[in-house]
């Protein structure tokens, strides 16, 4: 069974990619959202996701291959394992290294819609039942860890004047000062592009290394929905039902495309039109934003 990592920014198509993929048959996940905790297994104290092959420890080869094993083990027959935690676009030789050989699809999305859409996370309310979801893959002995961390972030946002959380999504180094000197949209375009950029950097190198690396337009994912996704089932030498493809593409709605540049007021728009055009091109979509 091979494994497929989907890469991307938050809020830029993820789950909806990967729960699109996961509707066919031979492909399975996870019941929760993401595994972050578990990526991060021996390595909890430190503060950020942006881990290095230097961090990886026997330990945690062990446990991560024995989760991935274990969620094989129920579904014999199947062909492909697929995983989706966003913080693993600051870590993708980290990842690599772990599981080496595996598949890769990176998606990226407009970065207004992408940054409007993760400003209303970060003001986001208490979901239980995707947290229970989420803690069923913590480390056990990491579960009172994060508990109090959980605790703690969710008092400072309660107390807090802007009701942002104290962290949301992928942390990258540097993103506790932003957090307090930047505008949320601000924040939220420096975490867009850290992770943008990490992800595409080291997909770039794996893809020349011969590692198979599928890469999506979210627009054109939106848009023709059955297209892209014939196309990633060429790329993995999968056949699909024409009939099943057509009944699940009708689940990919576009009208979020492109609402989010309307949704900034002129200063922050143009604060980040300035950052994104400051910037040196990335490997793929031309380097454009």
């Amino acid at each position: 069974m091979s494994n497929i990592f989907i890469v991307g920014a938050p809020r830029s198509g993820t789950n909806a990619l990967r729960d699109l993929l996961c509707s066919f048959p031979s492909f399975i996940t996870w019941p929760c959202d993401e595994l972050n905790y578990a990526w991060k297994f021996s390595n909890r104290s430190y503060e950020f996701d942006d881990l290095e092959i230097s961090d990886i420890s026997l330990s945690l080869i062990n446990y991560l291959h024995r989760l991935f094993n274990l969620r094989r083990d129920r579904f014999p027959g199947c062909r492909f394992l697929v995983e989706k935690t966003c913080a693993n676009c600051l870590r993708v030789p980290f990842v690599n290294h772990i599981f080496p050989n595996s598949i890769y699809i990176y998606i990226r999305r407009n970065p207004y819609d992408a940054i409007y859409s993760s400003t209303k996370r970060w003001k986001s309310d208490l979901n239980l039942l995707y947290l229970l979801k989420k803690a069923l893959y913590v480390p056990k002995q990491d579960l009172i860890f994060y508990a109090t961390q959980f605790i703690k972030y969710r008092t400072k946002q309660f107390f807090s004047l802007d009701n942002k959380l104290p962290t949301w999504g992928p942390r990258f180094q540097g993103i506790d000062y932003i957090r307090q000197t930047a505008s949320l949209a601000e924040l939220c375009l420096y975490q867009w592009y850290e992770c943008c950029k990490n992800a595409e950097e080291s997909l770039f190198s794996l893809s020349a290394d011969g590692l198979t690396v599928i890469v999506i337009d979210y627009n054109d994912f939106a848009v023709n929905t059955e297209k892209v996704l014939c196309n990633i089932f060429e790329k993995l030498d999968y056949v699909a039902d024409s009939c099943f493809i057509s009944r699940y593409s009708s689940q990919i709605h576009s009208y979020s495309i492109d609402k989010g540049v309307a949704m900034f007021d002129p200063l922050s728009l143009q604060r980040i039109s300035s950052f994104l055009n400051s910037k040196p091109p990335l490997p793929y979509f031309n380097g454009t934003y």
